[in-house]
């Protein structure tokens, strides 16, 4: 899912330009492709999977055994699993914030050029194939080594990035720093996820997943929010100076839970 946020980033952009060149073409016509498209995988994916046991569900014979609410709350009563969503929690935040700014922050706290701060952006997404190599690595090393030093690249990368302005290093040192920040947050999720779904119950995996994904999506969605209002007040790089903090706080337990596995 994560893969398909990343080309959707990518592809859009480009999409959106050929459509505009087309005549009659308008602002709606790349909303409209991507509800075509949007309606075309549910199908296809309705056709795929009609008639396997995840589409038909348990029957009679399967028993009643469905887990209670009370029970995915019960899984936050074992403090490696809470930690471990706290890493999530603290990584969502900062990832988040950093994606919604980072080409005005570029442009304003580190005077680039707008159409630089652009380019740069696109960085963040265009290492994504770095989850192929950090995924086939944890399943070598170990899920925690991987994790650890892909949070401790983000990290890095965003204190690096509150520090540039007063560094005034330009835009090849903002490219260093944007292409690591986006290694790092990249290589991260797929051994997070990979992770999650070992610390899970089996019993309990689709609804326990379900728990921690609107846990991190309620972070997502208010990490942008908390960044503008600080950036409004006392400027950009206080804010990001918030994302650094939240990322590294991630990397601390992840390495605190690694030390302690």
């Amino acid at each position: 899912v994560d893969g398909v946020g990343v080309r959707e980033r990518v592809v859009a952009p480009v999409l959106a330009a050929v459509l505009a060149r087309l005549p009659g073409a308008d602002w709606r016509a790349p909303f409209l492709l991507t509800g075509v498209l949007a309606v075309g995988l549910a199908v296809a994916t309705a056709v795929r999977l009609s008639g396997s046991p995840a589409a038909t569900g348990p029957t009679d014979a399967d028993g009643d055994d469905s887990p209670e609410a009370r029970e995915y709350l019960r899984l936050f009563r074992n403090p490696r699993f809470s930690a471990f969503v706290l890493v999530t929690v603290g990584f969502s935040f900062a990832h988040n914030g950093l994606v919604a700014f980072l080409p005005l922050y570029l442009s304003e706290a580190a005077d680039l050029a707008t159409s630089t701060a652009n380019l740069l952006y696109s960085l963040v997404f265009a290492v994504t194939f770095v989850q192929l190599v950090t995924g086939d690595l944890s399943d070598r090393v170990g899920r925690f080594p991987v994790m650890v030093a892909a949070l401790g690249l983000a990290a890095t990368a965003l204190v690096a990035l509150v520090s540039l302005p007063g560094l005034g290093l330009g835009a090849v040192a903002a490219a260093v720093v944007v292409a690591a920040f986006g290694l790092g947050s990249h290589g991260f999720q797929p051994v997070r996820s990979a992770y999650l779904m070992e610390l899970l119950p089996e019993r309990l995996a689709g609804g326990g997943l379900g728990v921690v994904r609107t846990l991190l999506m309620g972070a997502g969605a208010l990490a942008p929010g908390a960044v503008g209002v600080i950036a409004d007040a006392v400027g950009f790089r206080p804010a990001f100076a918030l994302l650094a903090g939240s990322m590294g706080l991630a990397a601390v337990v992840a390495a605190g839970l690694w030390l302690t596995e």
